[in-house]
């Protein structure tokens, strides 16, 4: 399994090694095991126009997940899926939740993960499992 890393929008100082590693392994551990992953760092701009695009909503959002694997048992080496991130976006929710933007970005890359993983948070009960297994992974990541 690769991750890689796109820049889009010019960044803040963030860790891109700890964004890989969580990405890698909640990929790993759910059962993405080949091909890679691309995540991409961008602005609230390139997330509204993919929300309008893929979603029919003409507004910015946090991240943004496509599953880009042809059927839901390939085995193929291309890339898997892709997670968009608005670094903008990111920069204000930490903020509203008084954490670095670092925690921010890797919650975020965790969350899109599990969405190409298969995880949805279309009911309360699927958004708490959701949340309980990204808070699980950036828990471990800051105590490690």
């Amino acid at each position: 399994m690769r991750v890689l890393l796109s820049e889009v929008a010019p960044r803040p100082r963030l860790d891109l090694r700890a964004i890989r590693r969580i990405a890698r392994r909640a990929a790993l551990e759910h059962g993405l095991r080949r091909g890679a992953l691309n995540v991409v760092l961008t602005g609230d701009e390139d997330l509204r126009r993919l929300n309008r695009t893929h979603r029919g909503i003409d507004a910015p959002t946090d991240v943004l997940s496509f599953d880009l694997r042809e059927g839901a048992f390939s085995e193929g080496d291309g890339v898997l899926g892709e997670v968009y991130i608005s670094l903008p976006y990111a920069r204000r929710r930490a903020a509203q939740r008084r954490r670095s933007l670092q925690s921010e970005v890797l919650h975020l890359t965790v969350h899109g993960v599990l969405h190409i993983a298969g995880y949805d948070h279309e009911t309360d009960g699927a958004w708490r499992d959701m949340e309980r297994e990204t808070r699980r992974y950036t828990r471990e990541t800051h105590s490690a």
